[in-house]
């Protein structure tokens, strides 16, 4: 098989490419009071799911929101939360895509 046909054949069989989204920034970090904010900006339309968790790994809870394309703000409400270091997974699913595209990271409470 030639090389050419070969690469063709590789590249048609890739699975669809991931949801993307840029996770601009989860402020304030530390979090001094009740309330973070998670800000991102989704490629296409699709929805995003935030889940946080204890540093045991305890899932805590999560939230989701549907957007398209602009500069998008998830406000949380940490009040539940004692003072402590905590994960966040934020989970990108495309309208039109199967796939997921997962982004971490870690915040602290110190009130």
């Amino acid at each position: 098989m030639p090389l050419r046909l070969l690469a063709l054949t590789l590249l048609l069989s890739l699975p669809p490419l991931p949801a993307k989204a840029t996770v601009l920034d989860f402020y304030p970090n530390p979090v001094p009071g009740n309330q973070a904010h998670l800000r991102w900006v989704p490629e296409a339309p699709a929805t995003l799911t935030l889940s946080l968790f204890n540093s045991a790994g305890r899932f805590l809870g999560s939230q989701s929101r549907h957007a398209q394309g602009v500069t998008q703000t998830l406000d949380l409400d940490l009040r539940p939360l004692a003072r402590g270091v905590y994960f966040w997974q934020a989970q990108v699913q495309a309208d039109a895509s199967p796939t997921l595209s997962t982004h971490w990271g870690k915040f602290a409470v110190y009130r």
